[in-house]
């Protein structure tokens, strides 16, 4: 028998990256003028699912705006705008992984009010990133990975048309009391300092709230031993019989 031998004396790790494509698998919209803000029959799908909500309320009733569920489970507030000047108000919020049960999400307020809501079910996403929120009917965020999206919602008191931004899809653009404006726009785009707008409106009077959806990054980690593994050839009778010994199961 002869036995070979072949020594091995560093390891190596080595990290992948690999970005999912990030889905806008449905959003639906709603609004109303009684009762808290609420969007029936919704259904995430897919895999790393994201679900957001945005919701923009008048404050002429001062409403405020709380919390927020999705099939009576709690949403995280991604953050928020009241603009007192315009009595108007924004909120965003999210919910990580959510169940693909279909169900209702519901928006509470101190009172009941008009309102504007929209939901968005994402796949293939990881969290929120950047956020803006102003009092203003143009923002910009930093977008760190290609292939994100944006989620905006919009409010102002205006008679005028209001107009979304260039490049982004409108989802939403009503009256929902008086001059009372509820927008609600979405946008794919790649890493950098990324505006969003709604122009034709008073912008003093105005509650802007933008949002970034990361895609979902997995990491798959490699590990090598000099890129080689320790060996040993076997002989019997004039026959080779060949067996590999592997570490972390690489050869």
């Amino acid at each position: 028998m002869v036995t070979l031998y072949i020594s091995v004396r560093h390891q190596t790790s080595l990290l992948t990256h690999k970005y999912m494509a990030l889905v806008l698998e449905n959003s639906y919209v709603n609004h109303g003028g009684s009762g808290n803000p609420t969007k029936s029959n919704v259904t995430p799908s897919g895999d790393n699912r994201l679900l957001i909500v945005v919701v923009s309320v008048p404050g002429d009733n001062n409403t405020t705006v709380g919390s927020a569920t999705f099939g009576g489970v709690s949403m995280t507030n991604v953050g928020y705008r009241f603009d007192a000047d315009a009595g108007c108000w924004v909120s965003v919020y999210k919910l990580v992984n959510p169940s693909t049960t279909t169900g209702n999400v519901v928006v509470t307020m101190d009172k009941s009010y008009y309102y504007g809501i929209g939901v968005f079910c994402f796949s293939g996403a990881s969290d929120v990133g950047d956020s803006s929120f102003v009092g203003a009917a143009s923002t910009s965020v930093t977008v760190q990975n290609d292939g994100s999206y944006l989620i905006d919602v919009y409010t102002d008191y205006t008679s005028n048309t209001i107009t979304v931004g260039t490049g982004q899809t409108q989802i939403l653009n009503t009256s929902i009391y008086g001059y009372y404006k509820s927008c609600v726009s979405h946008k794919a785009t790649d890493a950098g300092s990324i505006s969003m707008s709604w122009s034709g409106g008073y912008a003093p009077n105005a509650a802007y709230g933008v949002v970034e959806i990361i895609p979902f990054i997995s990491t798959t980690e490699v590990k090598t031993i000099n890129g080689l593994a320790k060996a040993s050839v076997k002989t019997i009778n004039g026959l080779a019989i060949g067996s590999v010994k592997t570490w972390n199961g690489l050869a």
